[in-house]
């Protein structure tokens, strides 16, 4: 092998990135086909793949772009999101599945139309499907919903899951802006919580807010 490049099968999580940058002045990078449940690792690492079950390219949902539309997160709410695998490392689903059952054994659950709620075998207990838990990608989004009230019980179990999962992952919380347009972060979480800029506008989506929240 030496002065040659070569791909490590198991460590590729078939994003397609080596393919699409050209890198290969032999043009020798070609995708090959892809059965169950390697395509897991398409459907979550490629940006250009789309879920079947959800309609959504990525790895994740698209409730925090949407929410002024859906209103997925309700005044009294919080989403969470659990982010495996970015950056550099790359995540397996048996580290997907030690969160869902985390979770799970809470009394909350995957919400439906994240691309992981499709790959539970086991409802009661979270657990994945057996022959994906080998399976990489390079992030795993993972989403639920929990009161805000529930805030020490969330630390709770992110102090757990430090201690159960073998690749980084990150911990965003989406919450309703106050009537008066207020962010609730502060009164909830304290003022070290870090805040990412509002630099996304969806125009239009304010439409016809489900339930009549503003």
């Amino acid at each position: 092998m030496r002065d040659k490049a070569w791909i490590d099968p198991d460590e590729c999580a078939e994003c397609g990135v080596c393919q699409r940058s050209g890198i290969c002045p032999q043009d020798a990078i070609l995708p090959g086909k892809l059965e169950w449940p390697r395509t897991l690792r398409e459907t979550f690492s490629n940006p250009l793949a789309e879920h079947k079950a959800t309609g959504v390219a990525g790895r994740g949902t698209e409730g925090i772009k949407t929410n002024d539309f859906t209103n997925r997160y309700r005044r009294g709410f919080m989403g969470v999101f659990i982010e495996l695998g970015r950056p550099a490392l790359g995540t397996r689903f048996a580290d997907v599945e030690a969160v869902v059952k985390q979770f799970k054994s809470r009394g909350y659950s995957v919400v439906d139309d994240n691309p992981v709620a499709g790959l539970i075998a086991d409802p009661l207990t979270g657990a994945l499907k057996p022959e994906i838990l080998h399976e990489k990608a390079i992030s795993v989004l993972v989403e639920f919903i929990l009161p805000q009230s529930a805030v020490a019980e969330l630390e709770t179990i992110l102090n757990e899951l430090a201690g159960d999962v073998e690749t980084v992952f990150n911990v965003s919380i989406a919450l309703r802006a106050g009537p008066d347009g207020a962010s609730p972060i502060d009164n909830i979480f304290g003022p070290d919580t870090f805040r990412l800029p509002n630099g996304k506008v969806n125009l239009g989506m304010a439409e016809g807010i489900a339930g009549g929240e503003k």
